[in-house]
């Protein structure tokens, strides 16, 4: 497949969970009565995320995926590490570590296949895992 037509198709796919995020976030945030500061640091956090993920994604159209791939991967690891330090949640901040770990070899690595094993990688340990050992803490 060529750059262009993955580069649109991850931009689609990126408005269309966002579409969906927000209406499922409005169907919840209808039970929340109270919305405190550190609920609009992370709203402004993962927008702003959310808008330069999408510029990179459209990037791939004109660029190679991988040289996009390890930005994203690196945007993964600054979001998370930001609502680590505003969760004062230590796997989280040892989850963006990680993704930057990962997005240097991606740098690096200029093999498509193993850049998306890296940035799965990242995901794994950036979100997944941080997120399931904070889910159990509550």
């Amino acid at each position: 497949m060529s750059a262009t037509i993955i580069g649109f198709a991850w931009a689609i796919l990126l408005i269309l969970g966002s579409v969906l995020a927000v209406v499922i976030d409005r169907r919840q945030g209808k039970q929340q009565i109270v919305v405190t500061k550190i609920d609009k640091m992370l709203i402004q956090l993962w927008s702003g995320f959310g808008g330069t993920m999408f510029v990179f994604l459209i990037a791939m159209a004109a660029v190679k995926p991988v040289i996009v791939y390890p930005m994203l991967i690196f945007l993964y690891g600054f979001g998370t590490f930001v609502s680590g330090g505003i969760f004062d949640f230590k796997p989280f901040k040892v989850g963006a570590i990680a993704a930057w770990v990962c997005a240097i070899f991606g740098f690096f690595q200029l093999d498509l296949d193993m850049q998306l094993i890296l940035l799965a990688t990242a995901i794994l340990l950036s979100y997944i895992i941080p997120g399931h050992l904070l889910a159990a803490k509550k």
